[in-house]
């Protein structure tokens, strides 16, 4: 366990979306914070949250785990991302060159054998790319992300982890947020 705090970038799998798993933003900021994490912020509805805690990264996202199960009984899937990494997952995309409105990122539990990761290209349908990252698959779904087959699901099933999506405009958001 880390004796300073550490930043960390959570995503909730599910929440919010299609009316599944509702959840208050303000509530689940309430709960974190006096559970002990600090500095908690969350953007938009869907499960996007920056705090800080003196855990490690597994930790935080068991501890979140346990207390959207205690509190609403909801068993969600959390990544979790030092502060750090988001910003180098942002510089490294190898999809560039698209049109960032129809760019996602998948995040992963751990990190996939890159090959592994490339064997998803079976999915791919029209002009869709996608490229591995460290514990990230970057998406490009020029068709929208309820058109593809790439969805959170396939990416599951295929790696054996769990995986949850944003757009890249949720993720440059986040990457704002912690810049104050």
């Amino acid at each position: 366990m880390p004796a300073t705090s550490t930043r960390f970038c959570v995503f909730l799998r599910g929440i919010n979306v299609g009316g599944k798993y509702p959840l208050k933003m303000a509530e689940l900021r309430s709960r974190l914070s006096e559970s002990g994490f600090e500095d908690v912020v969350t953007y938009i509805q869907s499960g996007n949250i920056l705090a800080s805690a003196k855990l490690s990264a597994d930790a935080v996202a068991k501890a979140i785990q346990d207390i959207i199960q205690q509190h609403w009984k909801y068993d969600v899937q959390v990544a979790v991302i030092k502060a750090g990494d988001l910003v180098k997952i942002v510089e490294a995309n190898p999809l560039d060159d698209v049109d960032p409105t129809h760019l996602a990122v998948t995040f992963l539990k751990k990190p996939a054998p890159a090959a592994q990761v490339r064997q998803l290209g079976v999915a791919l349908t029209g002009d869709e790319r996608l490229e591995p990252g460290r514990r990230v698959i970057y998406l490009y779904l020029p068709h929208g992300s309820a058109k593809t087959k790439l969805n959170n699901n396939f990416i599951e099933q295929k790696l054996g982890q769990p995986a949850t999506t944003r757009n890249w405009r949720t993720v440059n958001k986040m990457c704002d947020l912690l810049n104050g």
